[in-house]
């Protein structure tokens, strides 16, 4: 039976079918009437246990108990992504929905520049400057920089309202927003003053659910006024989202033909390609 969905806080799990009841780390706790089942001992049937790692304020579950760790499978993630002190900003808001295309489709046109003057010609479009090569990523990742106008994490007649920068950036981290894939189904945008990220998990070949988290520093989130300003970047983040959709169910349509073939990768969709390469190698 599924036991838990949506969202929210509780003390025990219990089963909504038999009102079998779990404490939070797995332990069956009560079994109403299994007292006279001969032989029946609770800790025969605890939650099964998954692996649980954490890296700069992520949190990994892996169901394969003989893969690799986490470090080794991120390589030098951590160190990539240091300057922003992740562990210490603060999620504020997460939402789920479902899209009608494929979950690759969905992570690859947030991770290029190519689609933004059709895609986002009077929103995002003119925040986002040239952007630097990918960086080399020692792990299951790619990541890419990229300068702004202000934050990236806002529309340009938001600017003054911009939330100060995370503590421990300097230099040109303070002036754009890094891009990071973290393969297969992860990837965030991670600038100045905010973080949004995406999981897409595949529904069907065609359908896609996806969890968007927007966390803060946490210096940010103790600001007296943080959540009337927080506003404005929900605003932007959404309507960045609002104006692909349309777009990711026509590219869905479009790989759907039996005419479509592959054509090729642009100088500005260097981590998409960096992920299709790792995607095949694992496929092999």
């Amino acid at each position: 039976m599924k036991l838990l969905e949506g969202e929210g806080r509780r003390k025990t799990v219990v089963c909504p079918l038999h009102a079998w009841t779990y404490d939070l780390n797995g332990r069956l706790i009560a079994a109403p009437r299994m007292e006279t089942c001969a032989g029946f001992k609770r800790g025969d049937f605890n939650l099964i246990e998954l692996r649980l790692e954490c890296s700069d304020g992520f949190a990994f579950v892996c169901l394969d108990s003989e893969q690799q760790s986490l470090d080794d499978h991120l390589g030098d993630f951590a160190k990539t992504h240091r300057a922003w002190a992740l562990a210490d900003w603060a999620t504020t808001r997460v939402r789920s929905f479902e899209v009608d295309c494929n979950w690759k489709l969905f992570l690859e046109i947030f991770n290029e520049y190519y689609h933004l003057p059709l895609v986002h010609p009077h929103s995002i479009s003119g925040v986002y400057l040239e952007p630097d090569a990918c960086d080399a990523a020692a792990g299951a990742y790619t990541t890419q920089f990229g300068e702004t106008k202000g934050s990236g994490a806002l529309l340009e007649e938001n600017r003054g309202d911009a939330l100060p920068p995370a503590p421990r950036l300097d230099g040109r981290n303070l002036r754009g927003t890094r891009y990071t894939w973290v393969y297969p189904n992860l990837t965030f945008a991670a600038s100045f003053d905010a973080l949004w990220a995406y999981q897409a998990y595949p529904v069907t070949a065609a359908r896609t659910r996806v969890v968007q988290t927007i966390a803060f520093p946490m210096a940010s989130t103790e600001l007296p006024d943080f959540d009337a300003r927080a506003q404005t970047y929900y605003r932007r983040i959404d309507l960045a989202l609002e104006e692909d959709l349309p777009f990711l169910r026509g590219q869905q349509t479009g790989i759907a033909s039996r005419f479509a073939k592959q054509g090729r990768f642009s100088a500005l969709e260097p981590s998409v390609a960096n992920f299709a390469n790792w995607y095949a190698k694992v496929m092999a």
